[in-house]
């Protein structure tokens, strides 16, 4: 193909007179007119680039990081001074400006040099006008839904400037803005034709921009987090009473109070932490993760991120701490003083996120770079605009200093499930409980029911608040226990959700149109799914529909949308059909959830912190219903390095199938696909099996076969437990009956058949 194209530009320039200027060249995917270069960088996707002092730029910049692409087959046609390309997928027009008659060939003599992008227009293959050239350049802008069928979206590539390959961190040797190019900044456009798919758009806009990056397992665990000054022992100690509580914990928050000044630079405050690498280890002995806090101050507010005397005190700085042992920085924008950026039109948010991110890079080589920051364009919990196109990049992000009340907590799951589908930013977390002021136990409760199936578990708040559950009552802590023991056994559907996130930018909160963009109601952001079975509806109203209460309040409302399908309740195991509308009635100590029939459910030992054993056994929780049949995946990694970008990782497919006829559930574990430093060679399995709905009721007899193999008799029962919690709760399930059907160690490069039959009913 790209040699075709070649001597087609070859050919036309040979047909011009010898002393004519051309009116383009055509070389390769692109087209050259004047000072303006078109990329047909494939079917869906044209660049408009604008000739630059350093001529046109093939350099990865900072938001564009993949200039990779296959390009496509076009022709050309001249009319008039119009020049049209002509690809299978689109049409770029260009009305040259100031131009001669055309000679004999049909070509212009003279062309006038462009700097706007005025004359050129993307249409579709019917001749409809999709994109207008323009100068109101932007680097942020929202996607269209799945359900608005996309024809065509945009955005610039602004200010374009080309990082060096150690990014922002001080280079090797003294250069100008650390070996960051400022000088080829011009108009530099990228237009999507994805021809109402949204799912091309979404992956042509992430080739393009990158992926997110997988986070560190740690990252799914729970955060205690508050602006608190803590000395080396009462930090110590916060630790110890998660662990002797028996309440989940890999991350330890350290706020603004571990440094001298309380708020800006990187000497130590010796007076609370004498010692920080002593701190730092004795924390890891308890196998927990320490996260600080940052202010960055400039040294002169009169200068870039770039001048030599700031990087080199920022990258020392923050390094330091990272060398001694600290996991994970927190950029904080802060309102006052902030970082400054090298360029107009390029946030500190985002600045700052490449800043942080670059430094822990280049300190733990090889290891995943975690931090957290500001999300950009959302301020203390409101969506003012849209993100930088850049900024999905960088993990994990919070969306400011909340309040405690039922609106912020509406606003922080509406713009989490917004931000995955029209933003592709997946790991948006909210300070849990407000910032601002503490929230009465039933808010707190509500709040914690949200955060535990969210991507980020971070309770927050403000100087001197508390955030620990055991101090908002017996109730809020026996509930925030169950919710986060119920969180750590579902990490591998958070961990795959995230590794599909990585390769294809699916939410880690699901909205539903992504699925259903035919129903209207599936664009509500109050609801969403996680992975691709279980559906989450967080109760976002108080019971008494105003404040929240004590943890004794009644019950609230919950207006939710069944999607089509048939959808398991978790607590109750009800059978609803949908599309429909419900409204529910929700008692404190529960969340709304729903299991799509059919379903496999992969979850982990109980832990009480994400380390703590490799995953083995792995239950299944198994939802079969007549006729259904699903797949998932079982992602593993070595959990921390970016080793998984080089293809080390495996997967295993999980199916489920409810045979009707014959009473008999088939579950079909594969064999293991690819490998990864670490990794188990044997496993076990334990299958949780909800018996389907037209089993009779009572205490079932099971027979088990695996790969044709009879098992001994076994009584696999385990009777229903009202206090249980969804998802492989050792006590038992609270929607009924169930049977847990272990299966042996084996190696799991062999695949397993297993048939479970129902042979009989005993009446207990």
């Amino acid at each position: 193909m790209r040699r075709t194209i070649f001597f087609l530009g070859m050919f036309l320039s040979l047909i011009l007179p010898f002393n004519c200027a051309p009116l383009f060249a055509a070389q390769n995917d692109s087209v050259i007119v004047g000072n303006l270069r078109v990329q047909m960088l494939s079917d869906s996707l044209v660049r408009l680039e604008i000739k630059g002092p350093e001529g046109f730029e093939d350099r990865n910049t900072f938001h564009i990081v993949n200039r990779d692409w296959p390009g496509t087959r076009f022709e050309l046609t001249t009319n008039n001074g119009v020049l049209d390309i002509h690809t299978a997928g689109y049409v770029v027009r260009i009305a040259v400006p100031e131009a001669e008659t055309m000679d004999g060939a049909g070509i212009t003599r003279q062309i006038a040099t462009m700097t706007s992008f005025y004359e050129v227009s993307v249409l579709s293959t019917n001749g409809e006008t999709l994109y207008r050239g323009a100068n109101d350049l932007t680097n942020s802008a929202w996607l269209p839904a799945p359900a608005d069928n996309p024809e065509v979206w945009s955005f610039a590539d602004t200010p374009r400037i080309v990082p060096p390959p150690w990014g922002l961190t001080p280079p090797p040797r003294p250069m100008p803005n650390g070996g960051w190019d400022l000088s080829n900044n011009v108009p530099d456009v990228y237009v999507f034709i994805p021809h109402g798919d949204y799912f091309q758009l979404r992956q042509d806009f992430l080739h393009l921009t990158g992926p997110s990056e997988m986070p560190p397992l740690f990252m799914f665990g729970a955060f205690d987090s508050r602006w608190y000054d803590y000395r080396e022992t009462t930090a110590l100690k916060q630790i110890a009473d998660y662990r002797s509580r028996q309440i989940p914990l890999d991350v330890l928050v350290v706020d603004t109070g571990w440094r001298q000044g309380a708020s800006t630079g990187y000497q130590p405050n010796t007076n609370l932490f004498p010692n920080l690498p002593r701190f730092f280890r004795e924390a890891h002995a308890q196998d927990v993760k320490v996260l600080f806090n940052d202010h960055p101050e400039p040294l002169n507010t009169n200068v870039s991120v770039l001048d030599p005397k700031e990087m080199n005190f920022r990258f020392n700085g923050l390094a330091s701490l990272l060398k001694e042992g600290l996991d994970v920085w927190w950029y904080d924008r802060n309102w006052y003083v902030a970082l400054v950026p090298p360029a107009p039109g390029l946030r500190k948010e985002v600045v700052g996120m490449r800043l942080y991110h670059d430094t822990t890079a280049r300190v733990r080589p090889g290891l995943r770079p975690l931090i957290m920051a500001n999300v950009d364009g959302i301020d203390n919990g409101m969506r003012h605009r849209p993100m930088d196109v850049a900024a999905h990049r960088f993990t994990f992000q919070w969306t400011g200093d909340i309040g405690p009340g039922p609106a912020y907590l509406r606003r922080g799951v509406e713009n989490a499930v917004h931000a995955g589908v029209q933003s592709l930013f997946p790991y948006m977390s909210e300070d849990l409980g407000g910032h601002v002021a503490d929230p009465a136990p039933e808010g707190y409760i509500r709040w914690i029911e949200y955060g535990a199936l969210s991507p980020v578990y971070r309770p927050h708040c403000t100087h001197n608040h508390e955030r620990m559950p055991w101090v908002f009552g017996p109730k809020a802590e026996t509930i925030a226990r169950n919710l986060l023991d119920m969180r750590y056994r579902l990490l591998p559907v958070f961990y795959e959700a995230a590794h599909e996130n990585y390769q294809g930018g699916e939410p880690i909160l699901r909205r539903l149109d992504l699925y259903f963009p035919e129903y209207p109601e599936a664009r509500r952001d109050d609801e969403y799914l996680l992975g691709p079975s279980i559906l989450v509806a967080p109760v976002l109203d108080a019971a008494n529909g105003s404040n929240w209460q004590s943890d004794n309040a009644p019950d609230a409302t919950r207006i939710l949308w069944i999607p089509p399908g048939d959808w398991i309740d978790a607590w109750t195991g009800d059978t609803l059909s949908g599309p429909r509308m419900l409204t529910n009635s929700v008692p404190l100590d529960q969340i709304p959830i729903y299991v799509q029939a059919g379903a496999v459910i992969p979850l982990a030992p109980q832990m009480q912190y994400t380390s703590q054993r490799p995953w083995n056994p792995i239950t299944l929780d198994l939802y079969p219903r007549s006729g259904k049949s699903c797949q998932t995946i079982f992602y593993e990694d070595d959990t921390r390095t970016i080793a998984y970008q080089r293809g080390e990782y495996r997967t295993t497919t999980l199916s489920l199938w409810d045979d009707h006829a014959n009473t008999m559930v088939t579950v079909d574990i594969g064999a293991a696909q690819g490998n990864f430093r670490g990794e188990l060679k044997r496993r076990a399995w334990i299958l949780r099996l909800h018996p389907p709905s037209d089993w009779p009721k009572g205490h079932a007899l099971l027979k088990v076969t695996i790969n044709g193999r009879k098992q001994n008799p076994a009584d696999y029962w385990l009777a229903q437990s009202a206090t249980a919690m969804p998802f492989g709760d050792l006590a038992g399930a609270p929607d009924g009956d169930v049977y847990d059907i272990p299966l042996p160690a084996a190696n799991v490069s062999k695949a397993l058949h297993v048939e479970i039959k129902l042979v009989g009913v005993t009446t207990l």
